[in-house]
This record gives structure tokens, C-alpha cells and sequence, in this order.
């Protein structure tokens, strides 16, 4: 037995032997064919890849951002201004969202209507329409503009909605396995809590996507008001004001006078003919006092 071993130790020994030596022989002969494929010079090492082919470009984040705008101008008539509104914001890709108009009538004077819209745009042709329904205008305007940024809002939304879909899936697999029926209900009521958060994120995300996508613009058409309007129409106006005010006032002063009456009467009453019952007492009494006494 002990022959046998060491008969394969030295068998093992002399594999090893001439698997060195090959591997010698082998490296100087591979050492001079390289430079002879080089014209008798050393190859050079591979150059290194560009800068470009290094690093990959990062995505641009593209900003959400919910732009809005309130403008208040004066027109001939409201109602043709509408009309024109209407058309520019149909052509530019809007909508009207919503549309209110005012009748306000003076006395004396004519009726004035007032509109009130809420105009929804493209977002990217917002200074567009603005500069276009301002060139409608022949009066006073007062204009206000104003952004929200969402991108991180939105950002997050996407990151927790990826997740949500990640641990739908994980839930998934783990009922198929579930072999118990509590087991199972325990983890469907997960996936319903799962799958509800994953419909409430979309909603948000979709209306995140509306907002941005669509500004809002609130426009107030009000009728063109004349610098000097002194006509004799709005002389009898003018009086007929002043006399109504003075017959305001007049009956202001005369509820007032007998408020006034209601509220000293009772008191009056309540207090002064008790007063006044003392002071005859005392007087009746001093006099008493003061008569002479009889010889």
C-alpha cells in the first residue's frame, strides 16, 4: 500500500514538472513573435476610451410647473369681447372652463354687463393668448401672473407609485402561495390597501399632469367707462340721488327720536314718579315743620 502511494506522489510530481517546463518554452516564443508583428517594436497599450464614451449623459428632469394668470380689461361690449375670446382660445387649443355675466343697471342709466371667464391654454402659449386678448381691450386693465412649481411633488409621486408596484407584485406572489384562508385574506386586504394607494397616487399624478399642461387664465370684461359724462341725463339723476338721501336721513333722524321715546318713557316711569312722590312728602313735611304754633 505504501508503495502504491508513493508511486502516485512521484507520477503527480513529474505532471507537474513537465507542465512548468511547457509553460517556459512557451513564453519566450511568445515574447518574440509579438515584437515581430510590430515591425520590431513593443506594441502599444490599447488607447483609453474618450471622455464622451466614459460617462453616459444624464436625463434632463423636465420641470412641472402650473402657471396661472388674472386679468381685468375694459371693452366696448363685453358681449362681442366674449365672442372674440371664445374664437382666439378655440384656436389656440383651450377651452372655456367656465363663463359668468352680470347685469348691473344704475338708475337713470343704461344696463352695463360685466363677464367673467375662466380660460384654460396650453401652457406653452400662455404669453401668446395674453398679449392677444389685451389687444381687445380699449381701457384700463390690471394684470397678475403667477407659477407653482411641482416637479418635486411629482418626482416623489413617481418614486412612491414604483414602489407600490414593486410590493404589488411581492404581494401577489405571496398569495399564490398562501395555503391557509386566513393567510390568504390577510395578505388580499394588503393588496387592496396597496392597489387603492397606487390609484390615489395616479390620480394625483394625472392631475398634476392637467395642471401643467394647461394654465388657467381668470378674464373680467367690464364696459368701457367715458372719461367726462356730464349730460342732463345724469343732472336729474343727481337730484333725484339727493333727494332720495335727504328723505333717508330724515326718517333716520325720526326712528332714531322714537327709539329714543321707547327707551326713556319706562324709565321715566320706573324712576322719576317714585322721585317725585319723596319730594312732595318732604316738601309737606318742612312745611309742616315751619308753621307758627297756635297762642
Amino acid at each position: 500500500m505504501a508503495k502504491l502511494l508513493s508511486i502516485r506522489w512521484v507520477l503527480m510530481l513529474a505532471a507537474l514538472g513537465l507542465g512548468a517546463c511547457s509553460l517556459s518554452r512557451e513564453a519566450p516564443s511568445q515574447a518574440l513573435e509579438a515584437p515581430a508583428k510590430g515591425g520590431g517594436e513593443p506594441s502599444a497599450p490599447p488607447a483609453p476610451a474618450a471622455d464622451g464614451t466614459k460617462t453616459a449623459s444624464l436625463p434632463k428632469t423636465t420641470r412641472k410647473v402650473i402657471r396661472n394668470a388674472e386679468l381685468a380689461i375694459e371693452v366696448t361690449s363685453p358681449a362681442a369681447a366674449e365672442s372674440k375670446v371664445s374664437n382666439l382660445i378655440e384656436h389656440l387649443g383651450g377651452y372655456i372652463a367656465s363663463s359668468t355675466r352680470e347685469l348691473v343697471a344704475d338708475e337713470g342709466a343704461r344696463t352695463e354687463a360685466r363677464v367673467s371667464l375662466s380660460l384654460r391654454v396650453p401652457a406653452e402659449r400662455l404669453d401668446e393668448a395674453l398679449r392677444e386678448i389685451k389687444s381687445l381691450g380699449g381701457g384700463a386693465e390690471t394684470e397678475k401672473i403667477g407659477s407653482e412649481d411641482v416637479t418635486d411633488e411629482y418626482i416623489d409621486i413617481e418614486a412612491r407609485v414604483s414602489n407600490q408596484r414593486h410590493l404589488e407584485q411581492q404581494l401577489v406572489g405571496i398569495l399564490a402561495q398562501a395555503n391557509k384562508v386566513d393567510d390568504a385574506l390577510k395578505v388580499h386586504q394588503e393588496l387592496t390597501a396597496v392597489r387603492t394607494e397606487i390609484d390615489r397616487l395616479e390620480g394625483r399624478k394625472r392631475f398634476l399632469d392637467t395642471e401643467t399642461s394647461l394654465a388657467k387664465i381668470s378674464l373680467s370684461l367690464s364696459p368701457l367707462r367715458p372719461v367726462v359724462a356730464a349730460t342732463a341725463t345724469g343732472f336729474g339723476v343727481s337730484v333725484r340721488r339727493a333727494a332720495s338721501d335727504a328723505v333717508d336721513v330724515t326718517t333716520g333722524v325720526v326712528t332714531l327720536t322714537i327709539r329714543a321715546i321707547g327707551i326713556l318713557l319706562p324709565l321715566s316711569v320706573m324712576f322719576g314718579l317714585p322721585l317725585l312722590v319723596l319730594t312732595l312728602w318732604l316738601r309737606r313735611r318742612q312745611r309742616r315743620l315751619l308753621a307758627p304754633l297756635p297762642s
